[in-house]
Order: structure tokens, then C-alpha cells, then sequence
């Protein structure tokens, strides 16, 4: 057997890779999360480090990014009086992350679509002359919302529900010239519906 040399680096060397790698991801970290719960001097380095070279926009990715959420949102009228506009997502949101395994990934997701598909019967509607609250009912979108209020949220099982509305409430992102993100928010309600019980 051949002597051999073994060659290893100098461990001043490895310790200096180590350091390298920890201070860019503590900077990654403190430039997403820190800016709400650190020290501004901490933060103001940590992004002059990340922002040039780290920094993410809406033209990063695609060349028309997703600029907008829609949020199904719906109110019920119950013993005469209504409701506040309810969120029914962010229940699942939370047990979303609580549990990454849970259903409310699914739930967001099913909600999610509900919202999507209330914002094109929308602009189905604007394509109407004189669109009639039949009309509105009539369009996919409006009949799975339906379905969840009268089947899945707090008010299926409420003897004095009168009616129901629902809507979608869209928050649209763009960015300024100064390179400041914006948000506009758009609600646009359906009709009114009574329910027969």
C-alpha cells in the first residue's frame, strides 16, 4: 500500500465558511421577519446586505404576476336583524397553521375557489343590461356560495334564518412608480336572497 497525503482544510478556513453561511441567513431571516419585532439599526443592516442582491418584486417571476386575492365574504339575516360580513376562510386559515396536515388547507383552498368564481360572475353581470336578482342566482358561483352558507357555516342549522347575501371583496396590489406596493380594495355584493325554510 502506497503512503498517501491526506489533504484537509486548515479548520480557520472551515470556521470562516460557517460564519459566511450563518450571517447571510440570519440577514435572509432579519430582512423578511425582523422588521416588526427587532431593533431598526439591526434591521436597516441586514437590509442593506439582502436588499440588492435578495430583494423580490412583482416582475421577479412572471411577467404578469398575481395581483389580486378575492375573499368570499357573506352576511345572514337571522330573527329579523343582520349579521356582520363574516370571513369564513380564516377559521381554516387558522387551523391551517396549527396543523399542516389538517383539512384546512383543503377548506382554504375550496373557499378559495368559491371567491374566484364569485368575482367572474361579477363580471358576467357588468356584461348585463339590466341583470335581475334571478340572474345573479343562477350563476355557479353564487350556487356553491349559497350551499356553504346554507350547509356549512354557523347559520345552517339556525331555525330563524330569513336570508342571506353574499359577496367578494378583492384586494387589488400594484406597485407605484416610487416602487411602493399599493392596495385598493373592491367589494362588490350579490343581491339579497330569502331563504324558505
Amino acid at each position: 500500500m502506497q503512503n498517501s497525503r491526506k489533504q484537509t482544510l486548515p479548520s480557520w478556513l472551515s470556521w470562516l465558511f460557517v460564519v459566511i453561511f450563518l450571517a447571510h441567513f440570519t440577514a435572509i431571516v432579519i430582512h423578511q421577519f425582523g422588521k416588526s419585532t427587532l431593533p431598526g439599526r439591526i434591521v436597516e443592516v441586514a437590509d442593506r446586505y439582502a436588499s440588492p442582491w435578495f430583494f423580490q418584486n412583482y416582475e421577479m417571476f412572471a411577467p404578469e404576476p398575481h395581483t389580486q386575492i378575492n375573499k368570499f365574504v357573506y352576511r345572514a339575516k337571522s330573527h329579523g336583524e343582520w349579521s356582520t360580513w363574516k370571513d369564513p376562510v380564516y377559521p381554516h386559515l387558522q387551523d391551517l397553521w396549527s396543523n399542516r396536515f389538517g383539512h384546512g388547507g383543503d377548506m382554504y383552498r375550496i373557499i378559495g375557489g368559491i371567491a374566484d368564481k364569485l368575482y367572474e360572475g361579477q363580471h358576467f353581470i357588468g356584461f348585463l343590461e339590466a341583470p335581475t336578482p334571478e340572474q345573479c342566482f343562477g350563476l355557479p358561483g353564487f350556487q356553491v356560495a349559497e350551499r356553504y352558507v346554507l350547509r356549512q357555516s354557523e347559520y345552517a342549522d339556525d331555525p330563524g334564518l330569513e336570508g342571506f347575501q353574499v359577496g367578494v371583496l378583492t384586494e387589488v396590489h400594484h406597485m407605484t412608480e416610487a416602487g411602493e406596493v399599493r392596495v385598493l380594495y373592491l367589494f362588490q355584493p350579490y343581491p339579497e336572497k330569502t331563504v324558505e325554510r
